[in-house]
């Protein structure tokens, strides 16, 4: 069988870069997308393992080059995501690895909806309590994509969410 690929945009920005680096740290061999190969980020991308293809969006070709077993992939929506946890759930995973006992609390309803008016983050949380984070997490199984679960992140960074709560 031959070895995962994943096709990285963005690698050397904050959420391409963590993804990078993730991916190659889990043994993925990792196709980067990058403007400029001989910037600081890329550079460390690639000392990390991933192979650097420069282009951009503007630039088909750069992308068919980057890019092996498209037709897995292609005209399919992906929704990403390892699980759903609760808030309280988020709390106690927190709590346990950070040995900090943290406590919850919410805003009565007519109060986040006054808030929400002038913060977008509250607006947003309203949203994802009305809606929800969907994910077909069965569906997501058919693909080669394997994330990590937020226990096993916070556990991955023990020391920094040990830090963060001291």
């Amino acid at each position: 069988m031959s070895q995962t690929i994943a096709f990285v945009t963005g690698a050397t920005g904050t959420q391409g870069g963590a993804t990078a680096r993730e991916l190659l740290s889990a043994g993925v061999k990792v196709h980067a997308l990058v403007r400029d190969p001989s910037s600081k980020s890329a550079i460390e991308i690639q000392r990390l393992g991933a192979q650097l293809f420069p282009g951009n969006f503007n630039d088909i070709s750069s992308l068919k080059a980057a890019i092996t077993q498209p037709l897995a992939f292609n005209k399919h929506e992906i929704d990403l995501g390892a699980e759903s946890l609760t808030p309280a759930q988020i709390v106690q995973e927190l709590s346990r690895v950070s040995g900090v006992e943290i406590r919850l609390e919410f805003y009565g309803e007519q109060e986040a909806k006054d808030l929400a008016v002038r913060n977008p983050k509250i607006y947003a949380e309203l949203w994802a309590n009305e809606v929800g984070y969907q994910v077909d997490f069965e569906e997501l199984e058919k693909y080669s994509i394997r994330l990590t679960k937020f226990s096993g992140y916070l556990e991955k960074h023990r020391d920094e969410v040990i830090q963060t709560f001291a």
